[in-house]
């Protein structure tokens, strides 16, 4: 573990298995992904590929296989992560049937699926798809809630999908953007009122802006925000999701 936390944290988005979406393109990359997550404190991952109607996507089968693999041989190469089991599930008028037949995957063994939408969707759109969604059993979690244009509009908007029982993702690039910068004051913002429940990399990649670091957002959310949310929203709630 950091020196800085007792607990190490888990990530609850990310792209880390490879050659299966837009995500790590080979194990290599993937290990390296792993290996900076490990200097993140990061302890555990729930892998989430893509699943999208339209593009194809990696069978919930196939996921299970491929997280047994890298989790193979991330064991041989030392690294003391964790892998479970997801998806990053794209919203159409498909997935409740996706998801009752099979198709998609929720997190780890949980009833909570993590849901995209296209930033530009109305939110009409975006609030009718996590209701039939919560309709139909699941627990929508709302993936990088801070990209969707529509909560900018009116941001009373968090607070109905919220009492609608969906809970929120956000990355932790977005955290460190800071104040001057529109999505980093939005974020900021849902942070101070513990709006969020969950923090992810969404990681794609070992190099540039898309790895999977999370330390030093971790560090900014505890000391702004206390070390009872840091440890709720870097650690408890996506444990949850895989127990």
């Amino acid at each position: 573990m950091s020196k800085n936390f007792k607990y190490g944290f888990v990530d609850m988005h990310c792209h880390v298995i490879p050659a299966v979406d837009d995500g790590s393109k080979s194990m290599e990359m993937s290990l390296n992904m792993l290996r900076i997550a490990y200097e993140n404190n990061i302890r555990t991952i729930i892998a989430t590929p893509h699943n999208k109607i339209y593009v194809k996507s990696v069978s919930p089968k196939g996921i299970h296989k491929r997280v047994m693999q890298l989790q193979e041989e991330a064991d041989k190469a030392g690294i003391d992560i964790k892998i479970y089991p997801g998806n990053e599930l794209y919203y159409d008028e498909t997935l409740p049937q996706r998801l009752e037949e099979g198709n998609a995957l929720p997190m780890g063994e949980s009833s909570d699926i993590l849901v995209e939408f296209n930033p530009s969707d109305e939110y009409s759109y975006i609030s009718e798809g996590l209701r039939r969604l919560a309709y139909e059993g699941w627990d929508p979690i709302l993936a990088h809630c801070e990209r969707y244009e529509c909560f900018y509009k009116d941001k009373s908007r968090i607070d109905e999908i919220i009492d609608g029982g969906v809970r929120l993702q956000i990355n932790s690039d977005s955290v460190m953007m800071g104040m001057f910068n529109p999505v980093g004051r939005f974020v900021r913002k849902l942070l101070s009122q513990e709006k969020i429940s969950f923090v992810g990399t969404d990681a794609h990649r070992d190099t540039g802006s898309r790895i999977p670091d999370m330390l030093d957002c971790a560090n900014y959310i505890r000391k702004k925000y206390g070390e009872d949310y840091a440890r709720e929203i870097l650690y408890a709630n996506a444990m949850d999701l895989i127990k």
